[in-house]
């Protein structure tokens, strides 16, 4: 039979483990909060750079971080969601800085003839340029071209090497 001091001291020495273990946690959480604090920097109160590498109006982070590539399907030039999500955020960078013009340029795989690539990579420029339209970037800002298969990623006869060639691809120019 248990002696009423044994239970006491069961749950004194269950208390201090329990307190233990949330002091342990509340460091964990504290060390994991200051840790993260520092992944953007402020300037007047806007998150304007990433670890302090690149600013948001810089040309770098739209290349770098947002991508100026979307790809197709094959025989398509059907925005896919990977396309869309890239483009809705082409789109935010480009209405907020309106200094840029954009030249969008369509490409195919090599499989085909010279003449339905060159018109399959201009209606994949034209699928981007429409989108970035419908989503608040003016149409005098636009331009698209198209090479076809003329000026392939990568060159190989593989369905990889395809892939990577079905493309539209995104470029800035300051006015």
């Amino acid at each position: 039979m248990l002696k009423f001091y044994q239970i006491e001291n069961f749950f004194l020495n269950g208390w201090k483990l329990m307190k233990f273990f949330f002091k342990v946690i509340c460091l964990i959480m504290t060390a994991l909060i200051f840790a993260c604090t520092n992944d953007i920097e402020e300037t007047n109160g806007n998150p304007s750079t990433i670890n302090g590498l690149i600013d948001f109006e810089e040309v770098e982070y739209f290349t770098e971080v947002i991508g100026q590539t979307v790809l197709f399907d094959i025989d398509n030039a059907d925005l896919n969601d990977s396309a869309r999500y890239i483009l809705v955020s082409q789109a935010v960078w480009l209405n907020e800085n309106n200094e840029y013009t954009i030249t969008v340029t369509g490409y195919a795989d090599e499989q085909g003839t010279r003449g339905y690539n060159l018109a399959l990579g201009a209606k994949r420029s034209a699928a981007v340029r429409d989108f970035l339209i419908l989503n608040g970037v003016k149409e005098d800002r636009l331009k698209t071209s198209t090479f076809g298969k003329e000026r392939p990623l990568k060159i190989c006869s593989s369905e990889k090497c395809y892939s990577a060639n079905r493309r539209a691809v995104t470029t800035i120019r300051r006015n």
